[in-house]
C-alpha cells in the first residue's frame, strides 16, 4: 500500500482534508508531465459479494475511489488498484498522482509522474518521477524513484487481474523544504573533489 508522510517520515498529526488523485497524463505532452482526466478505476468492494460481479477490494480504500480522501485512522495509508483489462499495466502508460492538502494548510500539494515498465509474471516495473522538483520521499532526497506494482489474480473471476500501486511519498511545508535545500547547498560547498592520477610502475 501506499503511504503519505510528513518530510522525515512522521505519521502527520492530521490527515483530515487530505486527499490522493490518480490522473491520465495527457498524450499530446511528450514529458507526460500534464494532467489530463482522473483515471477511470475498476470498482470494488469489501467485504465481497460473490453473487455480483464486483471485485474483492482492499483497505483503506475499499471501493477503489479515486480521488480518495485520507482519514486519521489510515494513518496516511491509501490504495489504488489498476486493471489489466483496461490496459492500465501496459507498458508506457503514464499517470500523475496528486496529493492535496487541506485548504489553507501549511502543506504544498505533490505531483509525481508514474511510467509502467516492464512486466515480469505478476510484478509490474514503474518509475516515480517528482514534476514539483521536491523529493519524492523527502528522507532520501531521490527525485525519481523505481517500484514494483503486485498483480493480484481473482480466482473467482477468472481473468481479473488488479494490480496494487505501492509508493510513499512526503510532503513538506515550507520552511521543511527550505531547510532541506539549505542542507543541499552547504554539502555541495564543503564537497571536496580530488584528482585522479595514474602512476606507472
Amino acid at each position: 500500500l501506499g503511504k503519505i508522510t510528513g518530510c522525515a517520515g512522521e505519521i502527520l498529526p492530521d490527515y483530515q482534508g487530505f486527499s490522493i488523485a490518480l490522473y491520465d497524463s495527457d498524450p499530446n505532452d511528450p514529458t507526460g508531465a500534464t494532467v489530463r482526466n482522473v483515471t477511470e478505476l475498476t470498482e470494488t468492494e469489501l467485504p465481497d459479494n460473490p453473487k455480483n460481479d464486483i471485485p474483492k477490494g482492499i483497505e483503506p480504500n475499499t471501493q477503489n475511489s479515486n480521488p480518495f480522501f485520507l482519514v486519521n485512522s489510515d494513518q496516511g495509508r491509501y490504495s489504488f488498484l489498476f486493471d489489466s483489462d483496461r490496459q492500465q499495466l501496459t507498458k508506457g502508460a503514464t499517470y500523475i498522482l496528486v496529493v492535496k492538502p487541506p485548504e489553507n494548510s501549511k502543506y504544498d500539494e505533490r505531483r509525481v509522474k508514474l511510467a509502467i515498465g516492464d512486466r515480469l509474471g505478476n510484478i509490474v516495473k514503474y518509475t516515480a518521477t517528482s514534476l514539483d522538483g521536491k523529493p519524492v520521499r523527502a528522507s532520501d532526497g531521490q527525485t525519481t524513484i523505481t517500484g514494483e506494482i503486485v498483480i493480484v489474480e481473482d480466482a473467482e473471476r477468472v481473468g481479473l487481474d488488479l494490480a496494487v500501486l505501492d509508493l510513499a511519498s512526503s510532503v513538506c511545508d515550507a520552511q521543511e523544504i527550505q531547510n532541506y535545500q539549505n542542507r543541499r547547498s552547504r554539502d555541495r560547498r564543503t564537497r571536496r573533489y580530488y584528482p585522479l592520477s595514474f602512476s606507472g610502475a
